[in-house]
């Protein structure tokens, strides 16, 4: 299930690209230039924990299912999985926006063509 986007433009600093990939936190995206920067692992990681995180949400909303798990005692246990899946997924995205940020620092093969595009270039020298 995809979700709208709710920014319009890169949640990189000083990106005004229009935003094209919906990270499904709160009020970030990326743009396909910055998206593409991230490195490969990073990427699958964060699709990964998302997801595990829409499982979960899933889990929230079907009522059958939620009072299965009420019903059988394991309603905490329940708790801490989602804490735990919520905590991964902000971090996924974290790492995947340093990564980011750290390719363009460096000037590194994913970053020069973003670092143009980003206006970052001529800040950065």
């Amino acid at each position: 299930m995809s979700r709208p986007l709710r920014s319009p433009v890169c949640c990189i600093a000083g990106c005004s690209r229009p935003a094209t990939q919906d990270s499904g936190l709160e009020e970030e995206a990326l743009c396909a230039a910055h998206s593409a920067a991230a490195s490969p692992y990073l990427r699958a990681r964060f699709a990964s924990t998302m997801r595990r995180r829409t499982q979960i949400e899933n889990l929230w909303s079907d009522a059958a299912r939620y009072e299965a798990v009420v019903e059988s005692g394991r309603y905490l246990k329940l708790c801490d999985v989602t804490q735990a899946v919520l905590e991964q997924t902000d971090s996924a995205w974290i790492r995947m926006k340093l990564d980011i940020f750290l390719d363009e620092a460096k000037g590194g093969a994913r970053g020069r063509d973003t670092l143009a595009g980003s206006g970052l270039a001529a800040r950065a020298g």
